[in-house]
C-alpha cells in the first residue's frame, strides 16, 4: 500500500496531524524536547490526585501537557461540536478504570529500554508514575520482576503455563513472602506480545495485563530501593519489547 492510499485512513490522519502539530510546536521551544516525549493513547479515568483543568482541544491539552515538568497525563472530557474539551492534568496518576468509555487520557512517558531482558531504573520506584511495559512470553514460565538486587524483589510476578497460574509475591534475601496466586483469569498464550501498565501507589502496586487488573501486591521493602527490571523464561527466550515511564 503506498504512502497516499494509507493518509485516506481517518485514523492515521489524525495521527499523522497530531505528530505534525507537536513537532512544529517543539522545534521553536526549548522546554518542549520532543524526543524525550510520548503520548501513549489510552481509554481511562485518573484519580485526580494534583490535578488542575483548563479547556482546550486534544491536541493542545497534550501539547500543553508536554511542556509541564511535572505533567504526567493529561486527559480530555465534554468535548462539545466544535472540539472544545475539558482538559485535566495530573501529576500523579494513582488509578485507573479502564470501564470508563468516552474519556481519553495521554500519558506522558519515555521509553528508557528496549528489546532487552533488563531495564535499570535509575533512582527507583515513584509513587504516582505510570509504567508502560510490553513483553513477549516465549517461555512456559515467565516471571516479571522488579528487582532492588540479585538477592531482593519487591515486587515478582510468575506466569506459568504449567500451572496455568498467575503468581506474585517478594523476597528479601534468603526470606520468601507468601505467595499471593489471586488472578481474574488465565488465557494467556505462549508467544504472545503482553501489555503492561503499572501504577504504583503509597501502598501497593497495580498490575493490568491488557487493561484487566490482575494483581494489587502491598510493599513489602521500599520502592525507591529498586533498581531493575527483568524478564526471565525458563529457556530465556521472553523478553521485553519496549518499557516507557
Amino acid at each position: 500500500m503506498d504512502v497516499g492510499s494509507l493518509l485516506t485512513q481517518p485514523k492515521l490522519c489524525i495521527l499523522v496531524y497530531f505528530t505534525w502539530s507537536l513537532t512544529r510546536l517543539c522545534e521553536s521551544s526549548s522546554t518542549c524536547p520532543i524526543f524525550t516525549r510520548v503520548f501513549s493513547f489510552h481509554t481511562g479515568l485518573s484519580t485526580r490526585g494534583q490535578c488542575n483543568t483548563i479547556s482546550g482541544d486534544t491536541i493542545f491539552c497534550s501539547l500543553s501537557c508536554g511542556k509541564q515538568l511535572l505533567c504526567k497525563l493529561v486527559y480530555v472530557t465534554n468535548c462539545d461540536t466544535s472540539g472544545q474539551c475539558t482538559c485535566i492534568y495530573c501529576n500523579q496518576l494513582l488509578g485507573v478504570d479502564f470501564s470508563i468509555i468516552n474519556v481519553h487520557f495521554y500519558l506522558q512517558t519515555q521509553e528508557i529500554g528496549a528489546d532487552t531482558s533488563r531495564v535499570d531504573l535509575p533512582g527507583g520506584l515513584i509513587v504516582g508514575q505510570p509504567l508502560l511495559i510490553k513483553v513477549t512470553l516465549e517461555d512456559s514460565t515467565v516471571n516479571l520482576n522488579f528487582m532492588s538486587s540479585a538477592t531482593e524483589g519487591p515486587f515478582m510476578t510468575e506466569i506459568s503455563f504449567d500451572k496455568r497460574a498467575v503468581s506474585s509475591r517478594w523476597r528479601q534475601g534468603w526470606f520468601w513472602g507468601q505467595t499471593d496466586s489471586s488472578m481474574p483469569y488465565f488465557n494467556f498464550t505462549i508467544g504472545q506480545e503482553l501489555s503492561i501498565f503499572c501504577v504504583v501507589t503509597p501502598t501497593y502496586y497495580d498490575l493490568y495485563f491488557d487493561k484487566v487488573l490482575f494483581k494489587r501486591f502491598f510493599h513489602k521493602l521500599s520502592i525507591g530501593n529498586v533498581k531493575y527490571f527483568e524478564v526471565s523464561g525458563r529457556m530465556g527466550q521472553s523478553k521485553i519489547v519496549s518499557f516507557h515511564r
